[in-house]
């Protein structure tokens, strides 16, 4: 009988190193899965805020500038109704990109608007007539893009 113990043994002893061999493996390819996963969510979420301001540029009716209103700063797009002027900022406010409609020189607050997404914050310059936009989400990570103006202006 002490032959066929260490044959048992044995057996326990490799099922047990191919069962921890599996575990390994699966939770090695969970923890792949998680951060592709996250970095997935991260791409899209700069890459959809920029393609949102990209895009709201290049229908813009009216002139396009940049303002400050209070802490606020923000994207200003000059639009008519009914032969009267309004504004529309996109801004960041309370970690959130925004969108509001105002009538002209109307002051805006960080939860006035449509929020759109979540942002940490929201960097614009016009420089030469290019407009750079650059948006941060979670954990740093970043997206910039730059529009000529004179090509999106009416």
């Amino acid at each position: 009988m002490p032959k066929h113990t260490g044959d048992v043994f044995f057996t326990v002893l490799l099922f047990l190193l191919f069962a921890l061999t599996g575990f390994g493996v699966v939770a090695m390819g969970a923890n792949v899965y998680r951060h592709t996963a996250e970095n997935m969510t991260l791409n899209y979420d700069t890459r959809t805020s920029v393609f949102y301001i990209s895009e709201k540029v290049r229908q813009a009716p009216g002139a396009i500038s940049l303002g400050k209103c209070g802490n606020l700063e923000g994207l200003i797009i000059d639009e008519s109704y009914d032969g009267k002027p309004y504004e529309t900022w996109i801004f960041c406010g309370n970690g959130k990109l925004r969108e509001v409609t105002v009538a002209q020189g109307e002051k805006i607050e960080p939860n006035d608007g449509q929020a759109i997404m979540d942002i940490k914050d929201l960097s614009l310059k016009i420089n030469n007539n290019i407009l750079t936009i650059d948006v941060a989400v979670a954990k740093g990570h970043t997206c910039e893009s730059k529009i000529l103006l004179e090509e999106v202006m009416p």
